[in-house]
């Protein structure tokens, strides 16, 4: 896998070897896929990380947390329903969101948020 750094007509990242959407990386114990984001309304070219034997998602920007014991917020943002659309393209089954800037969450409780119908 090879990593480009931007130029000045670009502001993103490019990963050559993600292609149809999934790049696989294994130790022979863990496999840990890496996931092109569609649609992601944030940054193009985002990526997500499914380790499927833990059942994680490994995202970020896509999904805040509120703090633990906070109520669910009352709707879904852009950026919400686009990782919840991808994870459900990609038929992926996951348990639990680990967020880069956020505390554990679990997957049916950011479901309810998505599945309200609600956006802001």
């Amino acid at each position: 896998m090879s990593l480009y750094p931007p130029d000045e007509f670009q502001e993103t990242f490019v990963l050559e070897q993600v292609q149809n959407d999934k790049y696989t990386i294994s130790d022979g114990t863990r496999i840990m896929d890496l996931h092109l984001v569609q649609g992601n309304p944030h940054a193009a070219g985002m990526l997500m990380v499914h380790l499927p034997k833990e059942r994680l998602l490994i995202e970020a920007d896509l999904f805040n947390p509120p703090a633990a014991n906070a109520p669910l917020p009352p709707t879904a943002s852009a950026a919400n329903t686009s990782l919840y659309n991808n994870v459900q393209r990609l038929r992926l089954d996951v348990a639990q969101i680990v967020p880069i800037h956020g505390r554990v969450f679990p997957w049916a409780d950011f479901a309810k948020i998505v599945g309200s119908g609600k956006t802001n």
